[in-house]
């Protein structure tokens, strides 16, 4: 028996020996063994890190009656959770008489490309689709059966399956589709109504997955792999991705209040955390963020801003005061949005800012553990 794993990021196929442990597993345990193991339950399931993974039953293949069934498993982008769907067809037989344990999809391709995999007795050969594009199921199959002849197995995702990386509403750059999508709000469309819920919602309806939110509020103004910083505050501030909540970039890029390089972690984190207290304290005193400018470079301007407060209200507050100020503002603000569900996987960058992207080429390589160090304080 043989595992073939597809790699999509590199259009690879290897080969592997079936583990031990994997042996004796077959359709649904198989599926949800491969996908225990190697796909990260936190993933985004219609993202690069899930898996899609085909298993012929252990009897498949055999002369056992009823005994063409497989199992295709991942994590489900419908329910969030491990999932197997149980299909029937000639496919798995073909797979079982094949001596194939188990296919593994891995990876995505990149672009807009199409591929489909032809499995045979010689192994599995990627191919660039183009002539079945758009097609339904009965079609594919007669097209695929006059090609290749009638004892072939097919497995096909239907016209459904093609809808994706973007939602094809508009093209990139299209600034006057743009305003006239403002007007489907304001006219309350169906696809007004979708977008004015804001881009996670728009996102989920489209069945795209390169959306840039945390929490559902999209990311502003700074690409969080070029200004790591700035990435730490979109994560885990409470507000969700809240350039304002922390503004990072004035370290990162502006080098106010010294300078913590933009492009690597070490003192990103810290950074974030100073700033998010500070900001949270400035906040409370209807201060514009602006004045963070002065008070990053100049002592004396913090200093009589505290001054002021405590001339308005009578108070004795220090410049540590201030600071737990903010702290407790943040740990309130905490509290509420843990008794509302969210935990530690919420405070992170969605996945795909994992992809390097020019011209420095770097990636988002904060861990969700390593994230979690802001909150220590």
């Amino acid at each position: 028996m043989i595992i073939y794993r597809v790699n999509m990021n590199d259009l690879s196929v290897k080969k592997e020996e079936v583990p031990p442990e994997w042996m004796h597993l077959g359709g649904r345990a198989f599926t949800s063994a491969v996908v225990a193991k190697e796909v990260d339950p936190a993933c985004n399931p219609m993202g690069a890190k899930n898996k899609l993974v085909f298993a012929p039953g252990l009897l498949s293949g055999t002369n056992a009656p009823n005994s063409g069934r497989m199992s295709v498993g991942a994590k489900s982008p419908l329910t969030g959770t491990i999932k197997e769907s149980n299909v029937g067809g000639s496919a798995s037989q073909k797979l079982g008489k094949m001596n194939i344990k188990g296919i593994i999809i891995e990876g995505q391709p990149a672009g807009d490309k199409y591929y489909n995999l032809h499995v045979d007795k010689d192994g599995i050969k990627i191919q660039k689709e183009t002539e079945l594009l758009g097609k339904g199921n009965y079609e594919v199959i007669d097209t695929l059966s006059k090609k290749y002849g009638d004892h072939i197995g097919v497995i096909t995702i239907g016209q459904a399956g093609e809808f994706k990386m973007a939602a094809g509403v508009l093209e990139f750059g299209d600034g006057k589709g743009m305003l006239d999508l403002l007007n489907e709000i304001k006219k309350g469309t169906p696809l007004g109504r979708i977008i004015g819920n804001g881009a996670g919602f728009t996102g989920k309806a489209y069945g795209v997955t390169r959306v840039a939110v945390v929490k559902n509020q999209a990311i502003p103004a700074y690409d969080p792999r070029a200004v790591k910083g700035q990435g730490v505050t979109y994560a885990t501030t409470t507000m969700g991705a809240d350039h304002t909540a922390g503004y990072a970039v004035a370290s990162n890029i502006l080098k106010v209040g010294g300078f913590i390089s933009p492009l690597e972690k070490e003192g990103n984190i810290e950074l974030s955390r100073n700033l998010q207290i500070a900001t949270a304290a400035l906040d409370s005193t209807g201060l514009c963020l602006f004045v963070a400018f002065s008070i990053l470079d100049n002592p004396d301007a913090l200093q009589a801003i505290i001054d002021l407060v405590n001339a308005q209200y009578n108070l004795n507050l220090t410049g540590d005061g201030f600071n737990e100020m903010g702290i407790n503002v943040l740990r309130t603000e905490r509290g509420f949005n843990t008794a509302a569900g969210f935990t530690a996987k919420d405070d992170q960058l969605p996945e795909f800012f994992s992809e390097d992207f020019p011209p420095h080429n770097k990636t988002w390589d904060f861990s969700t553990e390593e994230l979690q160090q802001v909150w220590n304080f």
